[in-house]
């Protein structure tokens, strides 16, 4: 089982009362479909990390949400995305949620997008187009040439 952060503990030990099963819920099923994401908190929030942020969940006053980091490229167009933060909206009870199975497949498309994540290196001026070359020339940061004293 992948490591736990005392910190997520502490987060879902003072959430209230409706969310903690949810929570709980979400949690197990990330650590069994998805040991190789790093369980921690960012921006105040419990997330599952890999290359990025996979994804997260969180428990407010009145609903609980959960969402992936790139969910928009793989969810399906019904997911209540607009409603809530997250991507299936707000979320008071765990039959809420998609079933396990589905979840699993969900963490699945996800891994595979943060694996792919990455942006191919620019290429250098030298050895660029003369035309391509000449535009970035013109538009790179000009200095000041400095006075001699």
């Amino acid at each position: 089982m992948p490591a736990r952060d005392p910190r997520v503990d502490a987060y879902i030990a003072r959430v209230r009362d409706f969310a903690r099963p949810i929570l709980e819920h979400l949690r197990k099923v990330i650590q069994q479909h998805a040991p190789e994401l790093t369980e921690t908190i960012k921006w105040g929030l419990p997330f599952y990390v890999g290359k990025g942020p996979v994804c997260h969940f969180a428990a407010f006053q009145k609903h609980a949400v959960f969402g992936f980091w790139k969910g928009k490229r793989f969810l399906p167009e019904d997911a209540k995305r607009d409603e809530a933060m997250g991507s299936f909206g707000r979320i008071l009870t765990v039959r809420q949620l998609p079933s396990t199975r589905r979840l699993a497949g969900y963490l699945r498309k996800a891994i595979e997008l943060d694996a792919a994540r990455g942006r191919p290196a620019a290429t250098p001026i030298a050895t660029r187009k003369p035309a391509a070359k000449q535009r970035a020339l013109a538009t790179s940061v000009k200095r000041k040439p400095t006075r001699a004293r």
